[in-house]
């Protein structure tokens, strides 16, 4: 055999390797995406749930919300700042999920 066919042998074996290489990222990535994407979930659901317990343990907090004129001063500053604390990110969670929702929609789809 000449060194040229040993080139050519050495191609062929090369992007013969490189094929699987390829479809072994791509798999990792969509794994590494679906988990992503699952973790994401899981923290807008701690968040909802940290919002809910609040809300059990401190009852007083969402009656002030029905009839926030029997607070006193330093009471709606304290309500004022739990809806900045809660419902802030929760309007960022929103729109994090809007966005995973409309690129899920948009021609990402799962190979099985």
């Amino acid at each position: 055999m000449s060194l040229e066919s040993y080139a050519s042998l050495a191609e062929i074996i090369g992007v013969t390797l490189v094929v699987p290489s390829l479809i072994y990222v791509a798999i990792q990535l969509r794994q590494n995406t679906n988990a992503v994407r699952a973790q994401s979930r899981q923290a807008v659901l701690t968040a909802s749930q940290a919002e809910l317990f609040v809300q059990i343990e401190r009852p007083e907090i969402s009656l002030s919300i029905i009839n926030p004129s029997v607070l006193t001063q330093e009471e709606q500053v304290r309500l004022s700042s739990f809806f900045s604390l809660f419902f802030v990110p929760a309007n960022s969670r929103g729109f994090s999920m809007k966005m995973a929702s409309l690129t899920m929609r948009s021609g990402t789809r799962k190979l099985r």
